[in-house]
């Protein structure tokens, strides 16, 4: 997994990512889990 860095953390990411959910709402998409279609995203370091 490219998120943590190994596949032992898989849980990790995805109660991570439903915390996301509950807080952004329909921002994040799910099964895959993914930025909704029309949102745009900045990142920054």
């Amino acid at each position: 997994m490219a998120l943590f860095g190994d596949g032992d953390h898989t849980v990790a990411a995805r109660a991570e990512v439903s915390r996301l959910r509950r807080t952004l709402g329909a921002i994040v998409d799910g099964s895959p889990y993914r930025i909704a279609e029309g949102v745009q995203l900045t990142v920054a370091e």
